[in-house]
């Protein structure tokens, strides 16, 4: 997937963001004064997750629905790992309400379908901290069972606390590989599943590991899907290039997806100040559901078939460069 670097080099790119200063990232950067910074980290988390909740309840719906008409996969199975777990419940820093994270979002879903004996699910959680690892095995809601034929068979939710690029291809794959041959699923078969990564910029999602296991053929049919917060990507480069930081050096987004393996990338829209969006890896087309996707903001990005779609090109350059990259492209051409 060579190609699918619609940008220039990271070298030439960071060197023009070098000259760019931090408060010209995004109109964002006009905070009014006196407004703590806070404010706007609150409004994000809570945009995020009302974003997520829709992104979920389609890709699980689709992932469930998968699961049970193919012949090549897992019946009533599906895996899902969260490689940014935190805590699972947050306070909002406005007015002290609470927000449900990403790992009891995916529970919840998961658990309602097994309430209509509709799937089996393993749900690996990760969480870098051992605190807040512990808190989110608090929250976790308690275990639910299915029951295939008379046979009750728990579903199961693990946290593993440590880095996750270690764990994603290590203690989470062999737990994952250990579940099927108790749930007795044949090691010929391909189990849909999804892997799901919110990093704080891009350093804290796993993509040496993300790359592996989209060429590992058991884990191949796992869609993956990377939430990214672009504007902070880029105050956190021009915050470098201040101090003196390499331009070589610095985070460029297209830099991080050539060595995954994905037939098909999708990219949602870019929501709010911070310019929020999600990138969808996968294998299947999907064209039947192609309606669900465009209902929750996705237009195709890349197709290994027929390279990159024009829509979808110009929605990641808007999250890739800044303003006024974007505004010196124009005028080169």
């Amino acid at each position: 997937m060579n190609d699918l670097i619609l940008i220039e080099s990271a070298s030439a790119r960071n060197k023009k963001l070098a000259n760019i200063s931090q408060d010209q990232v995004s109109p964002q950067a006009d905070r009014p004064s006196g407004v703590p910074r806070h404010v706007g980290q609150s409004e994000n988390t809570r945009l995020k997750q009302e974003n997520f909740r829709s992104v979920i309840e389609t890709l699980l719906t689709i992932a469930i629905g998968a699961s049970r008409r193919n012949s090549w996969t897992a019946k009533n199975y599906v895996e899902v790992i969260d490689c940014n777990a935190g805590t699972g419940k947050y306070k909002d820093k406005l007015d002290g309400s609470q927000l449900i994270g990403s790992p009891i979002l995916l529970k919840e879903r998961l658990d309602t379908s097994v309430a209509k004996k509709t799937v089996q699910y393993s749900l690996a959680l990760i969480e870098k901290d051992s605190k807040q690892a512990q808190e989110l095995k608090a929250n976790l809601p308690q275990q639910g069972q299915l029951s295939f034929f008379g046979i009750t068979k728990p579903t199961k939710a693990e946290v593993f606390i440590g880095n996750n690029n270690q764990l994603l291809t290590g203690e989470v794959k062999s737990w994952l590989l250990t579940r099927r041959r108790e749930l007795n699923i044949s090691p010929n078969l391909e189990p849909i599943g999804l892997i799901y990564s919110d990093p704080n910029g891009l350093i804290d999602c796993p993509w040496e590991s993300l790359a592996k296991m989209s060429k590992d053929k058991a884990f191949k049919r796992h869609d993956i899907l990377i939430y990214v917060n672009a504007v902070a990507i880029k105050r956190t480069n021009c915050s470098k290039i201040a101090t003196g930081t390499d331009p070589d050096s610095l985070l460029n987004l297209g830099d991080y997806f050539d060595a995954i393996d994905k037939n098909h990338w999708l990219i949602s829209e870019l929501k709010g100040d911070w310019q929020q969006f999600f990138l969808l890896g996968m294998n299947t087309a999907l064209v039947s559901e192609s309606n669900l996707f465009a209902s929750i903001g996705f237009i195709p990005l890349y197709d290994k078939g027929k390279g990159f779609d024009a829509n979808g090109s110009n929605r990641f350059q808007q999250a890739n460069y800044t303003q006024k990259e974007l505004k010196q492209q124009n005028q080169e051409f």
